[in-house]
């Protein structure tokens, strides 16, 4: 069975480590004891037991074999690394953030580049350069960013709700900052930096970011700022009015931005409505890790028949866009159960340990599950367990 490489590399770092430090694997394991790892990886672990049961053992484990980084990162952080410094959070966390504007900035070099030419040749070949108009032209043509790989592909994958994933961890990370003690001019940096990936949210258009920029980060800022003014008693309040203009605001939306909702909705109700008939046939313990897709291709193609006037019906090879439904299907409620104790346990620490920054990433994530199976391509398996396991290093 081929690794990805990734996991090839992860599984010979772990290798050497125990071969070389077996000392500071046992004593990092006193510390961290055995239940970090078994709260992060138990449904993991039983995903892999379906692999029994599973109408498609060959896909099943080619999902094992990408998602190793699962079960190694975590094993790393809390077991191979003699770290008791923990700066290196503050910097990894920045580096989210440096990484993220990189990116952005890339991308629209990368478009500027393929249409530069193409634009002066059409609309200024008998009239004067207009910045404001290129700037709109380039910004119309983001979608070529999906276009990966190539002579003239985008060199470097790209999917809007991974990286806005990433614009939104930053804009945590940035308010956090902001109402610290910092000089006026790193205050002023901040803004211009939030600014920046709001705007940038907005542009490509993600609506479980979007979503969460309107509801949760307002409430994140406000619970910093109540914080620094030592009147937290005001936030359950304040989080109810939050909540009803939020509401409210998707209401008066405009009517266009409604439409891209109420298409959204459609589409995903077309999806849910196979993953409920596949949900029925094996409640408890699921089809098994593998299994999944082949039976949803097989209901689209019925649901399709079924509704021959149906508007939406792009459906083949989606997958259920939802993490909780994913691992439902594959692993019935027993693995949903213990994916839901992992956070569970997560978020116990983040508020024992009163760690706002590793509350509102986990928050992020259990956000975007709902609207994404985060863990089905690499991007968002890395992200995941690595800052994960950072932030339960970090607080150990």
């Amino acid at each position: 069975m081929p690794f990805h490489w990734q996991s090839k590399v992860l599984i010979f770092w772990v290798l050497i480590s125990l071969v070389k430090g077996f000392r500071t694997f046992k004593n990092e394991f006193k510390v961290f004891n055995y239940k970090p790892l078994i709260y992060n990886t138990a449904w993991f672990f039983f995903l892999l037991v379906t692999l029994f049961y599973s109408d498609s053992i060959a896909t099943g484990a080619r999902y094992f074999q990408k998602n190793i980084p699962v079960l190694v990162i975590p094993f790393i952080f809390f077991y191979l690394l003699k770290v008791r410094d923990f700066s290196f959070r503050k910097y990894a966390l920045w580096a989210v953030v440096f990484v993220h504007l990189i990116y952005t900035i890339y991308i629209y070099i990368y478009l500027h580049d393929r249409f530069y030419e193409y634009y002066l040749s059409i609309y200024v070949k008998f009239g004067e350069f207009n910045l404001w108009h290129y700037i709109e032209y380039t910004i119309e043509n983001r979608e070529y960013v999906y276009q990966y790989g190539g002579k003239f592909g985008f060199p470097i994958f790209f999917h809007k709700l991974y990286y806005s994933l990433g614009g939104v961890f930053s804009i945590g990370i940035l308010l956090s900052e902001l109402f610290k003690n910092q000089k006026a001019y790193f205050k002023i940096l901040i803004l211009l930096l939030i600014v920046f990936f709001v705007s940038n949210l907005i542009i490509f258009d993600s609506k479980a970011a979007l979503l969460f920029c309107s509801t949760i980060i307002p409430l994140f800022g406000l619970y910093l700022f109540l914080k620094k003014i030592m009147y937290l008693k005001a936030f359950k309040y304040f989080v109810f009015f939050g909540l009803v203009i939020a509401v409210f605001s998707v209401l008066i939306a405009p009517s266009a931005y409604q439409k891209k909702i109420v298409n959204v909705i459609n589409e995903r109700n077309n999806i849910y409505s196979c993953t409920f008939e596949i949900f029925k046939e094996a409640p408890v313990f699921g089809h098994g890790l593998g299994s999944v897709q082949e039976k949803l291709n097989t209901c689209y193609r019925g649901f399709l028949i079924e509704n021959p006037t149906l508007e939406y019906r792009n459906l083949k090879g989606l997958n259920s866009h939802n993490q909780y439904i994913s691992i439902q299907l594959s692993g019935g409620i027993i693995a949903t159960v213990f994916f839901l104790l992992m956070f569970g346990y997560n978020f116990s620490l983040a508020i024992k340990n009163k760690d706002e920054v590793y509350f509102f990433f986990l928050t992020l994530i259990v956000f975007f599950m709902f609207f994404e199976v985060l863990l089905a391509r690499i991007n968002g398996i890395l992200f995941f367990t690595l800052y994960n396991s950072m932030f339960l290093k970090s607080i150990f």
